[in-house]
């Protein structure tokens, strides 16, 4: 759902929807930093908001919620490219702590409108502009990247199956590149050599027939 105030576009997202839940994150417009959040504890009665509070920072300090009430988190994030360009998303967790399927999430301007352009990669040689990868996206990857199948075939296969040229709606649903694939195998490589010493070692130190001698 969208929604357009004189300030604010707003959008509310069903998590549920989406691939990943935090697919959310990701948007054409590049990269954010977090500012940091805070918090509201808003007790409901017949379906209204009755009263509101923030919630304490100490940990000792924050109260037990009761049934019918709701912790409201609001996130400030600022743009990479331009301090002037920011957003809010907003979620509601019940007395649990745990998330609802809703978020609201707010794209604003400190002052007048202007476009907005993702910000340049600072490690690529050529300096182009970086759009982060949705987390399903980079899901589907790790999986792949488990085969034996080639880089190139695991990045056209994950281009497709995110819907491919023709109707993909976002740069961020798709892979950037065949670098991204092999930087991901090559973590998946990492793992597997790190288990394998850890596994080494145990046995040296354990299983002294197993291992006679280690330098």
């Amino acid at each position: 759902m969208f929604c357009l105030s004189n300030q604010y576009f707003s959008f509310i997202i069903d998590r549920s929807q989406l691939d990943h839940k935090d697919d959310w994150l990701c948007d054409d417009h590049g990269s954010y930093r977090n500012q940091g959040s805070s918090v509201r504890v808003f007790t409901v009665s017949n379906g209204e908001g009755v009263d509101d509070f923030p919630l304490p920072r100490k940990v000792k300090q924050r109260p037990k919620l009761k049934t019918n009430q709701y912790l409201v988190m609001t996130t400030y994030w600022r743009h990479a490219n331009y301090a002037d360009f920011k957003r809010r998303s907003t979620e509601i967790l019940n007395n649990d702590r745990e998330p609802t399927k809703l978020r609201l999430l707010r794209y604003y301007f400190d002052g007048k409108e202007h476009g907005i352009s993702p910000k340049k990669h600072g490690n690529q040689k050529k300096n182009r502009k970086f759009y982060r990868t949705a987390l399903s996206t980079k899901e589907m990857i790790r999986e792949k990247v488990k085969s034996a199948a080639g880089p190139i075939k695991i990045y056209d296969d994950t281009f497709e199956e995110k819907g491919g040229i023709g109707t993909v709606k976002s740069a961020s649903e798709i892979p950037r590149n065949v670098r991204q694939v092999k930087y991901e195998r090559a973590k998946v490589r990492q793992t597997n050599d790190k288990d394998k010493l850890a596994t080494f070692l145990d046995k040296a130190q354990n299983e002294s027939d197993y291992i006679r001698n280690v330098q």
